[in-house]
């Protein structure tokens, strides 16, 4: 059994014969078709890689994209992801809570190595570090659903917008980055109190980034 990773390996190995005007045509499609949510992963992999094949066959008869699939592309992708099963429940959960756990993870790391440079012990108290936490998990998923859709929106554009897109996503990052900021600076301490030590921190951070990446592994055999 083909595992998703090896065909996503694959494809981009054999998109690199297409020629340049293929590619393009392709390319669209399959990004159109990736960032299209709650679509089985591996389905997705094995559609894009018939097409693909598909498209090699032709172009080596002197065949075009458009002759093989359409001057309609948008379309296209509308119906290859209506014809897609939904992704299992359980893998979405599991994705979503290896996101939470590898940022929390890279979050924590972070504010461990402030604390181990400081050399003394700090101080979290429990709501107002929770809530915190909540705020910018909230903050990162809404900013990979922004880029998504950016992703999406660029696709099958005569001149695509990546300046727009850019600004787009800067700006996005930009007003999750300030609310961090306002939530972490004008926010008074609240909650039960207790004092971790200059390493605690650094290793919890640790654990999480590798709990992230064990989920990781294990959604991708799945």
């Amino acid at each position: 059994m083909v595992k998703t990773k090896t065909l996503i390996k694959q494809n981009n190995e054999r998109r690199k014969l297409l020629n340049e005007e293929n590619k393009v045509y392709y390319e669209n499609l399959m990004v159109y078709i990736r960032t299209s949510p709650f679509k089985d992963d591996k389905a997705t992999e094995e559609v894009l890689m018939e097409l693909l094949e598909h498209l090699l066959s032709a172009q080596e008869d002197g065949k075009t994209a458009e002759n093989v699939f359409g001057k309609a592309p948008k379309e296209l992708a509308d119906e290859i992801i209506a014809g897609l099963p939904k992704e299992k429940p359980s893998k979405t959960v599991i994705f979503i809570v290896e996101i939470v756990v590898q940022f929390l993870g890279m979050f924590i790391a972070v504010t461990g190595i402030a604390t181990i440079i400081k050399g003394e012990p700090k101080i979290i108290h429990i709501g107002s570090a929770s809530l915190l936490a909540a705020v910018q998990i909230v903050g990162i998923l809404l900013l990979i659903v922004l880029l998504l859709k950016l992703l999406k929106s660029d696709a099958f554009k005569q001149n695509p917008q990546s300046k727009k897109m850019f600004w787009s996503w800067a700006l996005g990052s930009g007003v999750f980055i300030l609310v961090v900021l306002i939530f972490g600076v004008w926010m008074e301490p609240f909650g039960p109190a207790i004092e971790v030590s200059k390493y605690t921190q650094l290793i919890a951070g640790g654990v999480l980034i590798l709990a992230a990446f064990g989920l990781k592994k294990w959604r991708e055999t799945k």
